[in-house]
């Protein structure tokens, strides 16, 4: 599961100064940096380096989950057969959408959810 927020809305508690990073090139040929726990491996986020583009934070990473409610299904292409996908509750993409149109589903779900 990840997070797709906007870098001004992250706040990191600890561990931002210990943080390091490698890059990888994505499909649509930009450059992607990937911050992970230098202790243990752990992926932490990814994105680019541009403060208006949303970067993806792993949700495993953090302490407290509870207020966490899927959005939407991404990457489905790759999805492994045995997953169980609601394509009836949550918008379902087969590769990664535009930043623009999850902002609109995720308006069109909490409307519904009001």
């Amino acid at each position: 599961m990840s997070l797709r927020m906007r870098p001004s809305d992250i706040a990191f508690v600890q561990g931002l100064e210990a943080m390091q990073s490698w890059d990888t090139r994505g499909e649509d040929g930009r450059i992607k940096r990937c911050h992970f726990c230098p202790n243990c491996g752990t992926r932490i986020m990814h994105g680019s380096d541009d403060a208006d583009e949303t970067v993806s934070i792993k949700a495993g990473t953090l302490d407290d989950t509870s207020g966490l409610r899927p959005r939407a299904h991404i990457w489905l292409k790759s999805a492994q057969p045995w997953v169980a996908i609601e394509r009836g509750q949550y918008a379902c993409y087969d590769a990664e959408p535009d930043d623009s149109i999850l902002d609109e589903e995720a308006q069109n779900l909490e409307s519904r959810h009001v």
